[in-house]
């Protein structure tokens, strides 16, 4: 089953095998500076273990989360850090945590760059 989180459910509401949200749904932060969001998981059945991974992120922006590899169920946080030379601008960043049979659960964060 593969599954796409909707970030504008209840996280109460039943989502199959697992899942995945951020909070904030926005960051904003200005060059050579970081902010983070939480990362929340949780599991169906099972606690399957879960990689996480970003992407959206421009040039000169890096994103790293701790840890990036957990038990769905478990938390994580995203820290994002932005380079002098990134884009001022608004992008939509996707939040990824993949089991290791390939199912995926995604959750999307707004990333503006002041």
């Amino acid at each position: 089953m593969v599954y796409a989180f909707d970030p504008f459910l209840d996280e109460d509401t039943p989502h199959g095998d697992f899942g995945v949200a951020v909070r904030p749904l926005s960051l904003c932060v200005g060059q050579l500076a970081e902010a983070s969001a939480h990362i929340r998981t949780w599991a169906g059945p099972a606690p399957l273990p879960l990689t996480l991974t970003v992407s959206g992120l421009p040039e000169a922006v890096l994103g790293l989360f701790e840890p990036d590899c957990l038990a769905a169920g478990a938390e994580s946080r995203l820290t994002v850090t932005v380079g002098a030379s990134a884009a001022r601008r608004t992008y939509a960043v996707t939040v990824t945590a993949t089991c290791p049979d390939g199912r995926i659960a995604r959750a999307y964060l707004s990333l503006t760059i002041r």
